[in-house]
C-alpha cells in the first residue's frame, strides 16, 4: 500500500477493513515501520475468525478436500525420522535430531555447555536447531557460489541467536556470514552477547524486516551487503513473519 503496488479498493475488500478505502488509505500513510508493523499484526489477528482460531473446517472446505484426495495419494508424505549427521572439520558438532547433549563447540575452540536431558533447550530446541542447521549447510554447499565468496544468510525474527549463532559455529567464515534484523532491541541484544561469549561473527541489526529501511547496527556497522541475502532463513516464524520471510527469499 505505501508503495502504491496495491490499489486501495482491492487492499479494503482483500482485508476486510471496517472503514473501506478510507482506512486503507490511512494504513498507506503510515510513516514508521514500526506502526506498520503492528497494523499488520492487527489486521492479521482480526481476519482470523472464530473457526480459524479453533483449527475446524468449515463444510465446503471439507468437500474441497474430499475432492482433492486424490492427490494425497498421487503424492504421499515422506516421514523424515532424523537427519544424517554432517561432518566438519575441526567442529565436535554431531548434526542428528536424536543426540543425547548440546555439545557442539565453536571455532575458537571454547568449552561449551551440556544441557541436561530433562531441560526445555534440549528437549525442544536443540532438535530442531539441529535439523535446521543440517538443512541450511546443504543448501549452502549446493550454491553456485559456494567457497567463492563468503554466502550472506539472513535469519528474520532471530534476534536470540539461537540460529544465527549455531550457524555461524557449524560454518566457517569463508562459507558464510550470518545477519540478523530483528524488530525487538532487547532481543538482539541478547543474542549479541551470545555471539560474543561464543567468539562468533554474526552482524545484529534492529528494525522492520519487512522493509528492511532504517535499520540500526548495535556495533556501528555499516556493510548492507546482507539485504542482497543468498539464503534467507527464520525459526519459529509466524503469522506476518511467515510473510516476511518468504518475500525476502523470492526477491
Amino acid at each position: 500500500l505505501s508503495s502504491g503496488k496495491l490499489d486501495f479498493k482491492e487492499a479494503a475488500t482483500a482485508l476486510s477493513l471496517r472503514r473501506g478505502i478510507i482506512e486503507a488509505q490511512e494504513l498507506a500513510s503510515l510513516k514508521s515501520d514500526r506502526q506498520r508493523y503492528w497494523c499488520a499484526v492487527e489486521i492479521s489477528s482480526m481476519l482470523q475468525d472464530e473457526q480459524s482460531q479453533r483449527g475446524s473446517i468449515n463444510p465446503e472446505d471439507r468437500r474441497l478436500l474430499q475432492e482433492l484426495g486424490r492427490l494425497r495419494k498421487k503424492f504421499p508424505l515422506t516421514k523424515i525420522a532424523s537427519v544424517p549427521p554432517l561432518k566438519n572439520s575441526g567442529d565436535n558438532l554431531d548434526l542428528q535430531v536424536d543426540v543425547p547433549f548440546y555439545t557442539w563447540q565453536n571455532r575458537r575452540g571454547s568449552s561449551t555447555r551440556k544441557l541436561m536431558q530433562s531441560s526445555r533447550f534440549q528437549t525442544k530446541k536443540e532438535p530442531q536447531l539441529h535439523y535446521m542447521v543440517s538443512e541450511i549447510t546443504r543448501i549452502t554447499r549446493s550454491h553456485p557460489d559456494y567457497l567463492k565468496r563468503p554466502l550472506q544468510i539472513l535469519d528474520i525474527g532471530g534476534g536470540k541467536g539461537h540460529l544465527a549463532n549455531a550457524l555461524a559455529s557449524y560454518l566457517n567464515s569463508d562459507e558464510v556470514f550470518v545477519s540478523v534484523v530483528d524488530i525487538d532491541e532487547n532481543t538482539i541484544e541478547n543474542g549479541r552477547r551470545r555471539s560474543i561469549a561464543s567468539g562468533l561473527e554474526v552482524s545484529y541489526w534492529i528494525g522492520d524486516a519487512s522493509t528492511l529501511n532504517d535499520l540500526r547496527n548495535v556495533d556501528d556497522v555499516e556493510d548492507l551487503s546482507f539485504k542482497n541475502a543468498d539464503i534467507v532463513v527464520a525459526l519459529h516464524a509466524c503469522g506476518v513473519l511467515t510473510d516476511v520471510a518468504l518475500g525476502h527469499a523470492t526477491c
